[in-house]
């Protein structure tokens, strides 16, 4: 989520009172003794049905401001739906528990299989590389405690990452399924009350290549040590700095800053949700950074570039960023992917 600061007269009593998903409400350092007493920070209150009343109706999606820049490389329109691009897939990624929680409720999905949170917690990035299309890349963060909140995102990277069909249309129909699934098994059986995911990821297949994402994991587009965001997190602060009634500013986030305006399920009735998805087409090697909330909260956008400049290759600027955001205290689960796309020719694809 973008970190935010009160502007004007609106103080933490009116942002409190905003109904919304705390994603984690015991994140701030006055906290954390009540870490060790808990198995999971992720209050079971689940997400509201309707967006507050305070906020009004949603203001537009914002443009994907690097899409429409050819300069940068990086364009959302360069090629019809229906003409194949190909991209080949290079980089590193990591999933860990951090230094406060007991477990881990973040999955990834890189490129052939289903990382479980529990079962990756490892501290070493691993590689991951696809030498042509499909494929498909993805980190989720669980929601709803630790046994629900596990089981959501890894379900979320499952199924996304087996689908049949690496689309726009068939990723984002999976996701809708998704939803409609998580929020009835949660009705069903109280233990996995609320349970619901974060999801952000790349996909590239028969139409070329796109990104994805629902909640507050992110996707950064990288270009010479520094960071774009190319998503746009669902969440009451972006909303109320929409609104004006926020400054967004590089100060770390307080905890009821947290809440999600919608995740993928999460809810205690079934409602659609607005899977956002963008066509985008990478003129040159690109390099990308998707990583759940356990980063972004960790390390402002500054120190997260100062992290990576000088430092080449994927999975080492992983092991930076992750270095990072341990030293920072680690307080969430952390999953980042860096990924490398090419574009391939027919040479490269073995066409010619």
């Amino acid at each position: 989520m973008g970190e935010a600061e009160f502007s004007g007269e609106v103080g933490s009593d009116r942002i409190r009172s905003f109904s919304g998903r705390c994603d984690e409400g015991l994140k701030d350092e006055n906290n954390l003794a009540d870490c060790e007493e808990l198995h999971s920070m992720h209050p079971r209150k689940p997400i509201p049905a309707r967006r507050s009343t305070i906020i009004g109706p949603p203001p537009p999606a914002p443009p994907l401001a690097s899409a429409v820049v050819e300069e940068s490389g990086l364009v959302s329109e360069s090629a019809p739906l229906g003409v194949a691009e190909f991209y080949g897939l290079s980089g590193g990624w990591i999933c860990h528990r951090g230094k406060v929680r007991r477990g881990n409720e973040d999955a990834c999905w890189m490129g052939s299989g289903v990382i479980d949170g529990e079962a990756a917690d490892c501290e070493t990035p691993t590689e991951v590389k696809k030498s042509t299309s499909p494929w498909l890349v993805a980190v989720s963060d669980g929601i709803g405690g630790h046994l629900a909140g596990a089981e959501a995102s890894r379900a979320v990277v499952s199924e996304i990452g087996q689908c049949e069909l690496i689309t726009q249309d068939a990723i984002k129909m999976q996701i809708e399924n998704l939803n409609k699934t998580l929020c009835e098994r949660g009705m069903a059986d109280k233990a996995f009350a609320s349970m619901g995911a974060t999801v952000a990821g790349l996909g590239c297949g028969p139409t070329g290549l796109f990104m994805f994402h629902v909640g507050d994991s992110r996707i950064y587009r990288e270009e010479e040590g520094k960071l774009e965001l190319l998503t746009r997190d669902d969440s009451e602060a972006e909303d109320l700095i929409d609104q004006g009634l926020l400054e967004r500013s590089e100060g770390k986030r307080p905890g009821f800053l947290h809440a999600l305006t919608q995740a993928v399920g999460g809810r205690d009735e079934v409602l659609e949700i607005d899977v956002h998805v963008q066509a985008i087409a990478v003129m040159r090697p690109t390099r990308f950074l998707i990583c759940t909330d356990g980063l972004t909260d960790m390390i402002q956008l500054a120190d997260m570039e100062h992290l990576i400049q000088g430092v080449e290759g994927a999975k080492e600027q992983v092991a930076a960023l992750f270095a990072g955001a341990m030293e920072a205290g680690g307080q969430d689960n952390i999953t980042i992917a860096v990924v490398d796309v090419t574009p391939l020719d027919a040479a490269d694809r073995g066409e010619g």
